[in-house]
């Protein structure tokens, strides 16, 4: 990812992860999505790795950033999230109820600040 971005939510999986990125500007957010199955690489000929990994495009609201993990989230390990992105995913988890999965290690990292 460029300089300057942060990870604003981790998530894993047992091919990879994804992780959302943040960029704040003028205190607005910019937002966006990184793919990366690497871990399949062994699975793949050579000239197919390139499928491994993926960008989204930039988005500038929560909701759309949302939009972008969706609904990958609710199913893989949450590994971090960026303490002002805490309260509201913690919020999302809640919503969501039983279609989220691992919902304990969101309120570890999301309530307490601890890893997953």
């Amino acid at each position: 990812m460029k300089a300057n971005w942060e990870e604003i939510i981790v998530l894993g999986g047992e091919g990879g992860s994804i992780t959302l990125y943040g960029l704040q500007k003028d205190g607005n957010w910019l937002f966006c999505r990184e793919r990366n199955e690497s871990a399949l690489a062994s699975l793949l000929d050579e000239e197919d790795w390139h499928l491994l990994t993926s960008q989204s495009e930039c988005v500038g609201t929560w909701e759309e950033a949302l939009a972008l993990i969706e609904p990958y989230w609710m199913f893989l390990s949450p590994m971090h999230v960026h303490p002002a992105f805490r309260e509201k995913m913690w919020t999302e988890v809640q919503q969501r109820g039983q279609e989220v999965w691992k919902k304990r290690g969101w309120e570890r990292i999301c309530v307490y600040g601890r890893p997953y």
